[in-house]
């Protein structure tokens, strides 16, 4: 048991107890792809997804490290009802995300059966463990059709020292002081993995 359920238990204590002062949390981030395409998640672009604007052009992470839970992926068939396919693949060979390699895929079924994915980094490898926001080591590999539906399952630790790493990717536009979130690919020159239900840049 703590110093600090300990020192509520007693009724009080005679000192401070020791606490953490570091924001650790769980959230969960739902994406939808304008066009097919595959991407490779690293901890950098986890950590560029919470961002603050200090200019219209710039922006600077809110976060220092982060550690994937898991992917959920869905894929609509096409309007053709022509098999969609989603894949996760963590392969392991990357410096930082070292593991047994693991590649899931499912397939759309004609027209109401939708290619539906649930992918979890491999137990014990790298690629679950805690990254730093600025790593560029693939945790992962996304392959999607157009109008996916992706949920990125992860954990993240606030920056004790914000301002220290700006976001990868172009910023414009962007309002001083705002909170915005990136698509999970903004350091690509197009980006089609859009987050839902937020203001971003």
């Amino acid at each position: 048991m703590n110093s600090y359920r300990q020192s509520r238990r007693r009724g009080g204590s005679l000192a401070p107890p020791q606490i953490t002062t570091s924001i650790s949390v769980g959230h969960v981030f739902r994406f939808q792809t304008t066009a097919a395409g595959s991407y490779s998640i690293s901890g950098q672009s986890l950590g560029d997804l919470i961002c603050m604007a200090t200019s219209a052009t710039a922006a600077y992470q809110l976060t220092s490290a982060v550690r994937l839970s898991r992917i959920e992926m869905w894929g609509t068939p096409s309007s053709s009802f022509a098999p969609v396919t989603v894949s996760c693949d963590f392969r392991g060979t990357t410096a930082g995300t070292f593991g047994p390699s693991r590649l899931m895929s499912d397939t759309s079924v004609g027209s109401t059966r939708v290619a539906h994915l649930v992918a979890q980094p491999p137990r014990d490898s790298q690629a679950s463990q805690w990254q730093s926001a600025s790593s560029t080591g693939v945790i992962g590999t996304i392959s999607y059709p157009a109008g996916c539906v992706i949920d990125i399952h992860y954990a993240l630790t606030l920056n004790d020292n914000a301002g220290v790493q700006s976001v990868t990717g172009t910023v414009a536009g962007a309002t001083v002081g705002q909170l915005y979130v990136r698509s999970l690919d903004s350091n690509n020159s197009t980006a089609v993995i859009q987050p839902l239900s937020y203001i971003t840049i």
